[in-house]
């Protein structure tokens, strides 16, 4: 059950992430109009604070000092900018709807984690070992806890880094922090969304954000068919065979604290970044224009790291957005003039010409060019040039061609409700071009029905191009093509080959369709509405939009428990680790008395333990302490590092075999890993052919703790 202790840590880390997100909002106040500096905040303070905190360690630093930053950089903007304390009262009784979304979403996806906290299954073990190493010896780059001797430096680790930080400074246990990540990446979302919701839309601003918690047709097709309920939710993130197809709500229920979960927030950021710029750009001054600039180029900037994928997926619909927004601010500008190809050059070199002689923008169009032409892209690259320079993956062998085909039922069965949204608002424009239906026809010959399908999409989306809401939508049917075309080469072969093509693009894929087409689907029935209604009534069907809005979104958030207990749940708890309790006491204890072990610096040392596999009981004490050892999960570790260093795979088995079953080499090879703790339990006697004898490792190696089964041996200094 759940502990006052936990209460606690659930107190502090709320109260730290505040203390981050109340400072980024008024350090952003002044130089954002209240409509984005809240909502903005929400997302930027976490990208800040892994910036401040990530360069603190690079240089030495402690990363905690992180907050003092923080709070000294607000005070500097109180004290001396008179803007930055106008208004401060008045944009928070607005902008009390936006903490009001961020606490309830919080507590209800905090709930689902207390019903399966089990650090075991999925990626989890590597996950939490990730977390656990930054958090006992915050380095950078990170020592890698399943490769002794290496870094994490050929892994996108900044989610992880940027939550462990947190943890360290509210001072809370990483088997507690791994499930407090996924409650606050939702909550920041879902307070994005909102954000989005108020710019584009009037009566039903809350819409947005249920594409955060609503679950995809084929999860209510496999409870509608009696489908075991502990498969359902499973089996709705498996529609495309041989691939995985997740979705927000069941990311967030599964607990994975990967990348590609952490990465959510920031995916939602820049979309709100993005549809700020479409809607306001010609409204705002220069000083906002280059703030958003900045918060532009550091969400593109923290992609890399924080999720590799995300970065080139956004990297490009940011270079579409910015095209798309001089190509239109330009035609307003110069109306007038034909719109031939020699036109828009033309415009184009007068813009930049304009920029480079006088050094600042002379007009909107050329403000795109200053702005987001060079100033974002420069922050995207300079913001975290170490890292880059650092980074070292051979995860990506090249581009593939798809010869597989997704079939169009499969593909309503993920994204079938945003397709039926689309198709409504499309109905008057495929009147208007029924034409365009024939760009399927070659397609549908050669039985390709889904590229033809998302092709006419494509096609009537940008006929109509009605503002940002169609670009997300054109954005999000453009990587569905992408995947049904190319993939990236990988270690996964055979049947298997463009999972992690599928598994990657497809969660942006439902951000951006989701968004853009609840938006979309909306703003038609504002239009109706207003049509519809005279002026004296209008403001009663405006409360009772609202009222059904809050009501609709209410009731999507609320049903995430329910559906989490699908799968059951037992006692209540945010302690990851107490499965570890009940089912491997010995090892449990163990790990309880490597938690207080300081025989030895943290970040100095290594530990022996069993490599079994991946996806098995093999790597708990290096995934549960954070204490890296000689080799963990084998088949993820080649994904990342191929055959980098040379060898390394033969080499590493044979000497951990070498460690258990020939005592007399034990010391000698240890000491190559400058590994001091050797660990032999359970796992270690079904793998390897340990000695009888109790002291067949004396003298180089003492025991130190011993507990059932499992036994920690000390090498001798």
């Amino acid at each position: 059950m759940i502990e006052i202790e936990q209460v606690l840590f659930v107190c502090a880390w709320l109260i730290i992430y505040f203390i981050l997100q109340l400072c980024t909002w008024l350090t952003l106040r002044p130089w954002l109009s209240s409509t984005l500096a809240l909502p903005a905040s929400f997302g930027a303070s976490l990208l800040c604070s892994c910036l401040i905190s990530w360069y603190l360690a690079w240089l030495g630093f402690s990363p905690v000092f992180m907050l003092g930053i923080f709070l000294l950089l607000t005070g500097v903007v109180l004290g001396r900018v008179q803007r930055a304390r106008v208004g401060i009262l008045s944009d928070l009784k607005v902008g009390i709807w936006y903490y009001a979304l961020f606490f309830l979403v919080f507590a209800i996806i905090l709930v689902t984690r207390m019903f399966h906290p089990d650090i075991n299954g999925g990626e989890k073990f590597m996950d939490h070992a990730f977390l656990a190493s930054i958090m006992r010896a915050p380095l950078v780059p990170p020592l890698d806890p399943w490769f002794a001797g290496e870094s994490l430096s050929m892994y996108y680790y900044l989610g992880h880094w940027c939550f462990a930080i947190l943890a360290l400074i509210a001072k809370i246990p990483s088997w507690i922090a791994f499930q407090l990540v996924l409650p606050t990446v939702a909550s920041i979302a879902a307070v994005q969304f909102y954000g989005i919701g108020k710019l584009l839309l009037n009566r039903f601003s809350l819409l947005p954000v249920i594409s955060l918690f609503i679950v995809n047709p084929a999860f209510i097709n496999q409870y509608l068919s009696e489908t075991g309920t502990f498969y359902v939710l499973w089996n709705s993130s498996r529609v495309i065979p041989f691939t995985i197809n997740e979705y927000p709500l069941f990311t967030f229920l599964f607990g994975d604290v990967h990348a590609h979960a952490m990465g959510i927030f920031n995916q939602a950021f820049f979309i709100l970044i993005i549809v700020y710029l479409f809607t306001q750009w010609q409204k705002l001054l220069n000083a906002e224009r280059a703030a958003c600039a900045v918060l532009l180029g550091l969400s593109l900037g923290t992609m890399p790291g924080l999720h590799s994928w995300d970065a080139l997926i956004y990297g490009m619909i940011s270079a579409f957005a910015v095209i798309f927004l001089w190509c239109y601010i330009s035609g307003e500008e110069k109306r007038e003039k034909s719109s031939h190809v020699g036109t828009w050059f033309s415009m184009l070199y007068t813009d930049i010409v304009s920029v480079c002689k006088n050094r600042k923008a002379t007009s909107d169009s050329s403000s795109v060019i200053l702005y987001l032409w060079i100033l974002s892209p420069i922050v995207t690259l300079v913001s975290y040039a170490p890292f880059f320079l650092m980074m070292r993956m051979y995860g990506a062998l090249g581009i593939g061609f798809v010869s597989a085909k997704t079939t169009l039922s499969e593909f309503f069965l993920m994204f079938g409700l945003f397709l039926f949204l689309i198709i409504c608002t499309l109905h008057s424009d495929i009147q208007k071009r029924p034409y365009l239906l024939l760009i399927a026809v070659p397609f549908i010959v050669t039985g390709y029905f889904l590229i033809g399908f998302v092709l006419v999409l494509l096609a009537y989306v940008i006929a109509r191009h009605e503002g940002v809401a169609d670009f997300l939508i054109g954005c999000g049917l453009l990587l569905v093509l992408l995947c049904e075309l190319v993939y990236m080469i990988d270690a996964m072969t055979g049947d298997w080959h463009r999972v992690n093509t599928v598994f990657k693009l497809y969660l942006p894929a439902w951000l951006l369709l989701g968004t853009g087409s609840l938006c979309l689907a909306s703003i038609h029935v504002e239009r109706f509405i207003d049509r519809r209604f005279d002026s004296e009534n209008i403001g009663r069907i405006n409360g009772i939009m609202k009222i059904c809005t809050i009501g609709v979104t209410l009731l999507v958030i609320f049903a995430a428990p329910f559906i989490a207990t699908l799968n059951g749940f037992g006692d209540l708890t945010l302690n990851g680790h107490a499965w570890l309790e009940k089912h491997h006491p010995d090892d449990y204890a163990a790990i309880e008395y490597l938690r207080s072990y300081d025989g030895w610096a943290p970040g100095t040392y290594a530990l022996i333990e069993a490599e079994g596999g991946d996806y098995q009981y093999y790597g708990r004490i290096s995934s549960a302490t954070g204490i890296p050892t000689i080799l963990g999960w084998t088949f993820h570790e080649i994904h990342w590092r191929a055959d980098n260093p040379p060898g390394w795979h033969g080499e590493r088995l044979a000497d951990i075999t070498a460690i258990y079953e020939q005592p007399d080499r034990s010391s000698e090879l240890m000491a190559k890993y400058h590994a001091n703790l050797l660990i032999i339990g359970a796992p270690e006697r079904t793998r390897y052919q340990i000695p009888d004898s109790p002291d067949a490792y004396l003298p180089y190696l003492v025991p130190i703790f011993t507990k059932g089964e499992t036994t920690i041996y000390e090498r001798v200094q």
